[in-house]
């Protein structure tokens, strides 16, 4: 399969929300399915998967850890109530009195609308950098021109595909682990921004939360324990929402609503659908 680079930094150029990249050249769009890179080599992560999406399993008790999650955020017991895929997920044992019928951004709650890019220089570049550093990742992932498609090829069709869909930016400065306050101001910004995609129920939508100074042990540890442990509490998987952490320049957890499933062949997807045109 032939790569050419993609420019991924022209998105923090633009005033409004966008959701695309653009090939290296003047103006011309890349197809959201057909995303290549120079053959390079390094060892790019995976930030999709269950590896990537699933709770740490260790000793803590899932049942303790449960209670004490709901009982520490019960301001937020409105909006989970209203995140809850159905009356039976387990988070419904603390949630099954909480009246979300009225629930919005504007009444009073924890939860809040964030604008969907961020302001200032600083926290544009911090944006640039992290998007520089993904597409280099991208780039890096090696090239076997030995064979049509193999592991590495679905990767970076994989990881490309993510990042279409992010089109909203969030960027925490001075936020670090170990601090009551950051921790609470990191929660509310993702949730904020989980119940946003949630409530604009669009597919293929996402957001990407920078955190330039935060630690990525710690970040994971948060993830664990207030964003994978309750979304599986609340019933949600991956197929509605996403959640990874990853670093490209600095750390991010990137959210995704209803990522679509990949075609077979999504080189081909274009050429597939003019013929069925033709045919009618």
């Amino acid at each position: 399969m032939t790569r050419i680079s993609i420019s991924l930094a022209w998105l923090v150029l633009l005033p409004v929300t966008v959701s695309g990249f653009v090939v290296t050249g003047p103006g011309r769009r890349l197809d959201p399915f057909v995303l290549f890179a120079e053959s390079g080599s390094g060892d790019f992560e995976k930030s999709y998967g269950s590896e990537a999406s699933a709770p740490i399993r260790d000793m803590i008790d899932s049942e303790s850890a449960m209670a004490e999650f709901f009982r520490s955020n019960e301001e937020w017991s409105r909006l989970f109530r209203s995140m809850a895929h159905h009356e039976d997920v387990p988070a419904m044992d603390f949630l099954k009195d909480v009246d979300d019928s009225m629930m919005s951004m504007e009444d009073g709650g924890p939860w809040r609308a964030l604008k969907g890019m961020p302001e200032g220089d600083d926290k544009l570049s911090v944006v640039a950098n992290f998007l520089d550093s993904m597409q280099q990742a991208l780039i890096d992932i090696p090239v076997n021109e030995a064979v049509n498609e193999d592991e590495n090829d679905l990767h970076f069709l994989e990881e490309g595909r993510r990042m279409l869909c992010v089109s909203r930016f969030h960027v925490l400065q001075d936020i670090r682990g170990g601090s009551v306050e950051h921790r609470d101001e990191l929660f509310a910004t993702v949730w904020s921004e989980l119940n946003h995609l949630r409530s604009a129920d669009e597919p293929n939508t996402g957001s990407l939360i920078l955190l330039p100074d935060y630690d990525m042990s710690d970040l994971r540890r948060f993830m664990d324990m207030n964003l994978h442990r309750p979304l599986e509490w609340l019933g949600i998987d991956s197929a509605l929402l996403e959640v990874a952490c990853l670093e490209r320049g600095s750390p991010a957890i990137r959210v995704l609503h209803k990522l679509s499933d990949m075609p077979n062949e999504p080189w081909n997807e274009d050429e597939d659908e003019e013929e069925e045109t033709s045919t009618e």
